[in-house]
């Protein structure tokens, strides 16, 4: 979810059912990012594009290139090398598509890939202030969760069969400004977190409603360390 300028995500992203999160490396040199407006006056917008040069030629990008041509894709990058800066171009309604040019010859052996937009909008490349969590997130086997940086930012909770269940913060040793997700799984009587103090923390809800743990629904917490007291502030929930 984005603040309220709609430049910042500052929420992690979450996979669907069925969805792959792919890492490719470019050559560093290589990599160019564009965002042009065009259109009329009264229309314009951003076409958005992302290249670079995959050197070499493996199996796994072939693979790759077979199975996800005519997919669309929402790509993440480094802003800069060695910063926490990260990028976040296309949305799930606009997403971009890849072009691959192969070359084996005494120049060059590598392909080349751009991804692009195939239509206009009005969004940016945006600024992505979540996680980037290639492993499965972790599963609780109850109410307790124990946030830690060896646990990762994203937690599935496990599905409740007892009415007034709710969430409980066993553990929290995540530094400040994470950006914590918590996804229900539902259950009989789906798990609620209420705003208040919660065992190491103290949980800030917006308009204090608390959040229950439906299937697939997610609340995207950021933690604030303020000395003698930890916060987990709502960031957006879906």
């Amino acid at each position: 979810m984005f603040d309220e300028t709609g430049v910042r995500f500052t929420s992690n992203l979450l996979l669907k059912a069925n969805a792959t999160c792919h890492r490719i490396y470019m050559t560093d040199v290589t990599q160019k990012v564009t965002a042009t407006t065009e259109g009329d006056p009264d229309a314009e917008g951003f076409i958005k594009k992302f290249e670079g040069m995959h050197p070499g030629d493996q199996i796994e990008l072939t693979e790759f290139l077979e199975q996800t041509l005519g997919q669309g894709f929402i790509i993440l990058y480094d802003a800069d090398c060695g910063s926490n800066v990260k990028r976040l171009i296309g949305t799930p309604c606009n997403p971009l598509y890849i072009k691959a040019s192969f070359e084996d010859s005494k120049d060059k052996l590598g392909t080349d890939l751009v991804f692009e937009a195939r239509r206009r909008d009005r969004h940016l490349i945006k600024f992505y202030e979540g996680t980037l969590q290639f492993e499965e997130p972790t599963t609780t086997t109850d109410e307790n969760v124990v946030i830690t940086p060896a646990n990762g930012e994203i937690y599935r909770l496990a599905p409740s069969a007892t009415a007034n269940t709710t969430v409980s913060i066993d553990t929290m040793t995540q530094p400040h400004g994470k950006i914590i997700s918590l996804v229900g799984q539902g259950g009989a009587n789906p798990m609620s977190l209420p705003a208040g103090v919660n065992g190491p923390v103290t949980v800030l809800l917006k308009d204090g409603t608390a959040w229950s743990a439906l299937e697939n629904s997610a609340i995207h917490l950021k933690v604030f360390d303020a000395g003698a007291t930890t916060y987990l502030i709502e960031q957006s929930r879906a």
